[in-house]
């Protein structure tokens, strides 16, 4: 159950000790990662925009989702944990990007990234086993569910279409 504080707590320190260990291998030149991100003015124009996208898609519209559906205990803790890992991985992308190198970004919003369609493909079964949502309100909320789904799944395609490909030193491909 991935909509429990245990579960929530436990991935984020799993999440949390990984990023501390791929830090320390980079760092040793054990992995093949850059620290710095060099993107191209294309790369980082599309970037640009797709956080715009995501910050509608992937914060906006969940954070009213809570708001409308906080009387429906499952839909409201689907947000909630959804939410709450979310605003995890912003501190964590912003702390770890300043403390330590900007590329972890990159592997940061990957795991998390992962995780969060997880989520959602569980929200998904949670919402439709729920008997307290009127049909109307399911078909509302199960669509937001599926949009999150693209757009994440769509995020996923993105980081390595776009910034694993940049991260990964040239020995990498060697």
């Amino acid at each position: 159950m991935l909509f429990t504080w245990k579960t929530t707590l436990l991935f984020v320190t799993c999440a949390t000790l990984l990023l501390w260990q791929l830090n320390w291998l980079i760092l040793g030149d054990t992995l093949p990662i850059k620290k710095a991100m060099d993107y191209s003015t294309s790369e980082t124009n599309f970037l640009k925009f797709w956080i715009k996208i995501a910050v509608v898609i992937g914060v906006l519209l969940p954070g009213v989702a809570f708001f409308v559906w906080h009387r429906y205990p499952e839909p409201r803790k689907i947000m909630e944990f959804y939410l709450v890992v979310l605003i995890v991985q912003i501190v964590a992308e912003s702390i770890l990007s300043r403390v330590l190198f900007p590329s972890l970004v990159v592997i940061t919003g990957t795991i998390y990234t992962v995780f969060r369609i997880c989520q959602l493909c569980q929200g998904q079964q949670l919402v439709m086993a729920a008997a307290q949502i009127n049909n109307h309100n399911l078909i509302i909320f199960s669509s937001l569910l599926w949009l999150l789904l693209l757009f994440w799944s769509s995020n996923l395609i993105v980081i390595f279409a776009v910034s694993w490909p940049n991260i990964l030193s040239k020995q990498f491909f060697d």
